[in-house]
């Protein structure tokens, strides 16, 4: 690709390819970080940026294949939260981890980093495809619309996908 990060305003354009980097490798991080060992693992990203006038756009896959992890390993700086079960519940049926994260962002930002962690985190947990974000039924009533119908078979289909996720439903 190409850039000039030291012109005003900033300007790149650029792909990048990282294909099949061995996890295993970076044990030493995730001991400390995830307080985990990784035997085995491969990561391949592949992500399209520009920054042209103030704004950053980037369309980003990636793919994790067959992340296993190891021993446990004791650290003050590892996080507490559940990291074997969001990965498990991550995965999909072949064991693989597969994600498309877009990100936009104004280079001017003060807190650019939060905001690309935060539009990650949301993909992430509520993509713009996910089934969940309104299923409503109609007042005072048990029936479901035709589309809520179709957005719950789609939650059906990601749950068979990922079998590690469970739902459960409270009714009242």
């Amino acid at each position: 690709g190409r850039a000039a990060p030291l012109k005003t305003p900033a300007y790149a354009d650029l792909d990048l390819v990282l294909e099949g980097l061995d996890l295993s490798t970076v044990t030493p991080y995730s001991g400390t970080y995830l307080g985990l060992e990784i035997d085995r693992g491969s990561l391949t990203v592949k992500s399209r940026a520009k920054v042209e006038g103030g704004k950053l756009a980037a369309e980003n896959r990636i793919r994790v294949d067959q992340l296993t992890f190891g021993k446990t390993v004791k650290s003050d700086q590892a996080t507490i939260l559940p990291v074997q079960m969001i990965v498990d519940l991550m995965r999909d049926r072949n064991g693989d981890i597969v994600l498309d994260l877009p990100v936009a962002a104004r280079t001017d930002d003060e807190n650019m980093m939060g905001t690309i962690v935060g539009q990650g985190v949301k993909e992430v947990i509520f993509p713009p495809s996910s089934p969940l974000r309104n299923i409503t039924f109609a007042g005072c009533s048990a029936d479901l619309e035709d589309d809520a119908r179709s957005r719950l078979r789609k939650l059906a289909a990601a749950l068979q996908d990922r079998p590690a996720m469970k739902v459960t439903a409270f009714g009242y």
